[in-house]
């Protein structure tokens, strides 16, 4: 019963290590190896809150029942019993914590779509091939909605707006991000456009590997009103190079302050 109650406090412990070492990852993300340490105990926490956890509590109840009521049978039965059972019942407690765990972000595919920099192409109401962080719009923090009134290409521009923000940015904070493929190497022209209404916009461009998110040469930006303008639609460009042993691009806003925020046309093109 210790292992029990040990697996079920683990639970929310490491939950809040998770978030904990996550938000010092992005607040250390110029820091390559210390942002990749950070992010490696982020990751094993939420591995440790999610499955190793709920799957230790229920081994070790599920272990103490059998042992008791099987006490009688004969030893092999009884060590099959110990075993088995205990297995299955694990099994079960991960798949149902695993759904009872918000997704942190929704991606709708259509390949037909392309890079969808205009937000043309949506289905249940996302953007499809971004991910769009979830828990900002499902707490009601954050809405998103399409302006077909006000675009600078194509016939809508996608809007957030965003009553409570989260400061670091990441899954907290609502934003989206796309992953697309690039040249190990190669210089490329990205560029969007904002319309902004009292929020701050993080954006972060930078690339991903198996191994880690955060490449020797991340762009990291606060854009506020000064740089976006007020009431008024404003490009943003930047150039980047792709660093070696990487081949993709991820270009990432997230709102961190309140308020409205349009976004429009954003194109990643090869210099």
């Amino acid at each position: 019963m210790i292992g029990t109650a040990a697996g079920v406090l683990g639970v929310p412990f490491f939950a809040i290590l998770h978030n904990v070492f996550y938000a010092l990852s992005l607040i250390a993300s110029e820091l390559v190896l210390l942002s990749r340490f950070l992010g490696g105990l982020d990751v094993a926490c939420f591995l440790l809150a999610l499955f190793v956890c709920p799957a230790a509590a229920v081994i070790c109840l599920v272990w103490a029942l059998i042992d008791r009521l099987a006490a009688r049978r004969t030893t092999v039965t009884r060590r099959i019993l110990l075993i088995v059972v205990p297995t299955l019942a694990a099994v079960a407690a991960v798949f149902f914590f695993g759904k009872l765990l918000p997704s942190l972000s929704t991606r709708k595919v259509d390949r037909a779509a392309g890079y969808n920099g205009s937000f043309e192409f949506v289905k249940s109401g996302y953007p499809v091939n971004w991910h769009v962080y979830r828990p900002a719009l499902d707490r009601g923090e954050a809405e998103m909605s399409f302006d077909t009134a006000d675009a600078v290409d194509g016939t809508q521009s996608l809007k957030l707006i965003v009553h409570k923000a989260n400061r670091i940015g990441g899954r907290g904070s609502a934003g989206l991000f796309q992953v697309s493929h690039a040249e190990e190497g190669r210089s490329y022209r990205i560029s969007f456009w904002l319309k902004n209404r009292g929020a701050k916009i993080r954006l972060r461009i930078t690339s991903e590997t198996a191994e880690s998110r955060d490449p020797r040469t991340p762009i990291i930006e606060i854009i506020d009103a000064e740089k976006t303008g007020d009431h008024t639609w404003r490009q943003s460009v930047y150039a980047y190079t792709v660093p070696a042993h990487y081949a993709n691009i991820r270009f990432e806003i997230n709102i961190v302050a309140p308020g409205r925020v349009w976004i429009d046309d954003v194109r990643i093109e090869p210099l």
